[in-house]
């Protein structure tokens, strides 16, 4: 696996693209070090470590007339995702800016080199990222990490010599948690109706999350499940030891509920559906409690930039986890003193209310 650190110093040409398009030259400079590497070096993945810079990342690319450029993350639709995949396996976009979601098995086709645009602060993802690239007998995995600053380079360059010499973080087996031994309880009164308390713990001892899981704590859970939530997950007799699948209708509703929605330990967060009102089409999703930045999404769906495409906010109707919006030619200089920012905290407000 190769692996180098390149921290990019402004040309003079750098500053006077910087004054046209209202960018510190550091920044131009970086965003020409990613399009002479890509183009040098074939089929690129850039990651970035967040969804907000993966947006910035594109509206810059886009506002400079960097095109063969695409972009995906778990916010976009699946539609959008999908689009971007097959543009990029077909050979008709040179590189795409990704987050994790293109650190595993997506089926893009060859990948020739990685770009990790700033530091990616694990020595894992860093080599799970660069890893990505050079999937044959006959090829090796290349990267290289784009810092910004003195303290950016110097952790990359902490983290690959960390990653030469195999030293990889541990992984972290969380100990005990409560909040799984609580579902995986009720999927095992879901199995069948009545356990004694024996019974359980023996079985769920043998998982190794739980193996210096005491009969206490386990009793504990269970007077939770029980007594403390409404309506109950579980009917436990503590003088008996027996633990008993709720009996009411509600409670049983709950408890299937419960068990279908907690599938996931990823926290739920409501997310609103945007619709091109054009042609009907999904074009991303926005989650609830988006920070309202540069490049969030809900600023990118509001003013900015999503997948290449300017835009300004057109709400024709709102609906319950809908917002319907049109694409509208948008000029870059926008967002420091658009007349539209207030409107677009106006309905994050609205958003947040409901």
């Amino acid at each position: 696996m190769r692996m180098d650190v390149l921290h990019p110093e402004p040309t003079k040409e750098d500053e006077d693209v910087a004054k046209s398009v209202y960018l510190y030259p550091d920044a131009v400079a970086r965003l020409r070090v990613i399009k002479d590497l890509v183009s040098g070096s074939g089929s690129t993945i850039v990651f970035v470590n967040t969804r907000s810079m993966a947006e910035l990342l594109m509206y810059r690319f886009t506002m400079l007339g960097y095109d063969s450029v695409g972009i995906h993350h778990s916010s976009l639709s699946k539609v959008s995702r999908i689009t971007t995949e097959r543009a990029f396996k077909d050979g008709k976009l040179k590189a795409v800016i990704a987050t994790s979601s293109l650190e595993l098995g997506i089926d893009i086709g060859h990948v020739d080199f990685v770009i990790q645009y700033l530091s990616p602060h694990q020595v894992i993802r860093l080599v799970q990222r660069i890893g990505r690239s050079g999937h044959r007998l006959d090829k090796i995995p290349r990267g290289v990490v784009i810092t910004e600053d003195l303290n950016d380079t110097l952790e990359a360059v902490a983290i690959i010599n960390r990653a030469k010499s195999g030293l990889l973080e541990a992984t972290q087996i969380p100990d005990k948690p409560y909040d799984v031994l609580v579902h995986q309880i009720v999927s095992l009164l879901m199995i069948k109706s009545r356990w004694t308390i024996d019974e359980l713990y023996d079985l769920i001892r043998r998982a190794y999350p739980y193996r210096k899981l005491s009969i206490e704590e386990l009793k504990g859970v269970l007077r939770f499940m029980s007594d403390v939530l409404n309506p109950r997950l579980a009917y436990f007799i503590e003088n008996e030891g027996v633990v008993l699948k709720p009996s009411g209708v509600r409670a049983r509703r709950e408890m299937y509920r419960y068990f279908f929605e907690q599938m996931s330990m990823i926290p739920d967060e409501k997310h609103y559906l945007v619709i091109n009102q054009a042609n009907e089409e999904p074009l991303e999703c926005l989650m609830r409690h988006s920070s309202l930045s540069m490049g969030s999404p809900v600023l990118s769906s509001c003013l900015g930039v999503v997948f290449g495409f300017y835009r300004r906010l057109s709400v024709i109707r709102s609906t319950w986890h809908r917002l319907r919006t049109r694409l509208v030619q948008y000029h870059h200089g926008l967002v420091r003193k658009s007349p539209y920012l207030s409107r677009s905290r106006r309905m994050l407000a609205i958003l947040r209310r409901k």
